[in-house]
């Protein structure tokens, strides 16, 4: 039996006093899922002010920011690498961010596929240590930047802006002081 006639089959059902009820059969496909990651961008957009025509849509006030001064790729890459690297190290630690924090942290194996087909035979302590040095790397790159307000900017952004002293990199549709230092302290870390 093919699939159309067993989904139409199965659209009827019967109800309690005896009787059978029919749902019209379905036509063509039903209307696709609006991708979550689409939501979560308009969702952001709206926050920071952002229109759609007016700039390409971007994730975070960071973002923003990089794009709106600058088009290197090295910069993009740069800041990038310093949030991989710290989400790894706290992983590697059990340290959780946001809502989930009070969940028991849990850190299954990445499952990717890798064209080079290489496989990572450190052992768990090798990858903590890993993790630890790169973050201690990028730490010392960043605590060695010229100006404290370069330091400030690159560590509210990476939490957000939730700790310290705060202040939005973006705010109604373009950058503010503190973006323009945040994108200039990029600039030396990528030198």
């Amino acid at each position: 039996m093919t699939k159309r006639k067993s989904r139409k089959r199965s659209r009827t059902i019967s109800l309690p006093n005896g009787d059978a009820a029919t749902a019209p059969p379905m036509q063509g496909s039903r209307d696709p899922q609006e991708d979550p990651r689409n939501v979560a961008l308009e969702a952001r957009a709206r926050v920071f002010n952002i229109k759609p025509d007016d700039a390409p849509r971007r994730s975070t006030q960071a973002d923003c920011c990089i794009d709106s001064m600058s088009d290197s790729q090295a910069l993009r890459e740069v800041w990038q690498s310093i949030l991989a690297s710290r989400r790894n190290y706290r992983l590697r630690n059990g340290i959780q961010d946001g809502p989930k924090c009070a969940t028991i942290a849990m850190i299954p194996d990445a499952m990717q596929t890798d064209t080079s087909l290489t496989v990572d035979l450190r052992t768990d302590d090798e990858r903590d240590t890993a993790a630890k040095r790169a973050w201690q790397s990028w730490l010392d790159r960043i605590n060695a930047l010229p100006a404290p307000q370069m330091i400030r900017s690159i560590k509210d952004a990476m939490d957000g802006g939730i700790n310290g002293q705060g202040g939005e990199l973006w705010k109604d549709g373009k950058h503010t002081t503190r973006g323009v230092v945040f994108v200039i302290a990029l600039r030396e870390l990528t030198n």
